[in-house]
């Protein structure tokens, strides 16, 4: 019996053997094909550095303008669409406008706030989109998400699906219909350019109450969100409204209650843009502050 344990005990060992010496050389197969794909990959690099280079800086670069986690804060681009802009309406700006130096702050500010504005999402609800276009360019060189839709019903299926953070509207769509406004009353305080012949600014406001003034049906798109399930229904919270409706017609001369402002200025909307998303996620904000003022102990 004890040779017959022995035995088994010596058979046991032999196969042990033969296991480890078989793993050591996977081992060194494996070591082996590491390293003749580094040795590839060199020779690969140096035959090829003038077809590789142009990917290297666009790395370098990517770095330099803050690009990670999938979004991109690209300071210096979003400057020099400012400066399009600028010459934009410059030229032919249908009652928008721009400062340029205050349109420059809103930038700073956002590249302090990276944690808030980068990978927010905006639904902007404009039937003539095109007219938009460098401003749109410019919250996407800030890292934001920027949705188009065309009409208020389109917004409104949209929003449960984007979740937006903000909303950008235009004031005139003719293809959307004017609603009465009961939760998000709106109105002027001088008369606009499209109002008809003879109106009083009292029957202009009048009409835009009672939702029979179609030139003015963007402002019922805020009374439509006003209607919403309460988790997109804040959008158009009269305590902290984040809607706001972009026009050269009506801004400045209008509001609502329901949004926070009524601007035909490019800049008054980016810095609206930048204060709103801080107050989104002002956790975000205070996250990063405290993890840096660990680091700098």
């Amino acid at each position: 019996m004890k040779k017959g344990r022995s035995f088994g005990i010596l058979k046991l060992r032999n196969r042990g053997t033969t296991i480890d010496s078989l793993s050591s050389f996977l081992d060194a197969c494996k070591k082996a094909v590491i390293v003749g794909f580094l040795v590839f990959g060199f020779f690969v690099i140096v035959l090829n550095a003038n077809a590789i280079a142009p990917y290297f800086w666009k790395w370098v670069e990517s770095i330099s303008h803050f690009e990670g986690f999938g979004f991109k804060f690209d300071r210096k681009n979003a400057e020099e669409n400012v400066r399009k802009l600028e010459n934009q309406l410059h030229q032919n700006s249908d009652g928008l406008s721009i400062d340029a130096t205050f349109a420059f702050a809103a930038i700073a500010r956002a590249s302090n706030s990276t944690e808030a504005i980068s990978g927010s999402s905006i639904l902007w609800v404009d039937s003539n989109w095109q007219n938009n276009i460098t401003e749109q360019t410019i919250l996407e060189d800030m890292g934001i998400n920027v949705y188009r839709i065309t009409t208020s019903a389109e917004a409104i299926r949209a929003i449960p699906l984007i979740k937006p953070d903000l909303v950008i509207s235009n004031v005139t769509r003719e293809a959307d219909p004017a609603r009465p406004l009961s939760n998000c009353p709106a109105h002027y305080y001088s008369l606009p350019r499209w109002a008809d012949d003879g109106t009083t600014l009292n029957a202009l406001n009048d009409g835009i109450m009672r939702g029979t003034v179609k030139k003015a049906a963007g402002f019922s798109l805020a009374e439509q969100i006003a209607t919403m399930p309460s988790e997109f229904r804040d959008l158009a919270s009269p305590v902290s409204p984040r809607i706001v409706f972009y026009t050269g017609q009506s801004g400045e001369i209008s509001a609502s209650k329901c949004a926070r402002l009524v601007t035909n200025r490019a800049d008054v909307l980016l810095n609206s843009v930048v204060s709103i998303l801080e107050e989104v996620h002002w956790k975000r904000l205070g996250v990063a502050r405290a993890s840096e003022a660990k680091r700098t102990r």
